[in-house]
């Protein structure tokens, strides 16, 4: 049997973020607050977990990013952090008493029946999620409530 070997990482590898660089996810996502990031893939998915300490709320990190897409304006994103970060198929999924958001990245160029696939599961199942959004570009967040 081979032996698997586990790395662990103290610091933002660019390839695990998929388009942000290091910079914009730490500015997105108050970095400093996190105390552990997991991911996986299956399929056309790649997802991760941000485990935030106490310092913070996730859902207010939640919140700003769905309040951002919403309303972006470009003149207000000088760095382009928010035009790049959401430039792709993105999920958000907030868990609030375990402190946790849920980044789930797709491409929906790739595959245009994914955002459909994506809606379809949590429009039918958002009750078991406290707060989920959806977006495929800036200003398109899509709550399912």
């Amino acid at each position: 049997m081979a032996s698997k070997k586990i790395t662990y990482h103290d610091s933002i590898k660019e390839s695990v973020l998929y388009y942000p660089t290091p910079q914009v996810f730490s500015s997105l996502f108050k970095a400093q607050s996190i105390n552990c990031i997991t991911s996986s893939s299956a399929g056309p998915y790649l997802s991760f977990e941000l485990f935030y300490d106490t310092s913070i709320k996730a859902e207010n990190i939640y919140e700003d990013l769905f309040n951002h897409n919403k309303n972006y304006e470009s003149k207000q994103d000088i760095e382009g952090n928010y035009h790049d970060f959401f430039k792709r198929g993105l999920i958000l999924i907030l868990n609030k008493n375990d402190n946790i958001i849920t980044i789930i990245n797709f491409n929906p160029f790739y595959d245009n029946s994914l955002p459909k696939q994506v809606r379809q599961y949590f429009s039918k199942n958002k009750n078991e999620f406290d707060r989920v959004f959806m977006s495929t570009g800036v200003k398109t967040a899509e709550e399912f409530k």
